[in-house]
């Protein structure tokens, strides 16, 4: 599953669509098996949910902290 949803996630990028991982749906029990309501074959069960769309640019990154605030030595 995580090689799918890298490749999803790669090509994504490269057609300048962004993903948004969603894997708490799947971690509660009740909404994992509506999602899976949502697939046609009976046997197959939802592993993670995302969704992908077209997102404006970043105006500017959001700051960071200084590495010297977080670095343990």
């Amino acid at each position: 599953m995580g090689q799918v949803f890298e490749r999803i996630c790669l090509t994504a990028t490269i057609l300048g669509i962004s993903v948004h991982p969603m894997s708490q749906i799947v971690q509660i029990a009740e909404l994992k098996t509506e999602v899976g309501k949502l697939i046609p074959k009976p046997d197959v069960v939802p592993q993670h949910t995302f969704r992908l769309g077209y997102a404006e640019q970043e105006k500017e990154h959001t700051p960071r902290r200084p590495l010297d605030e977080i670095l343990v030595r």
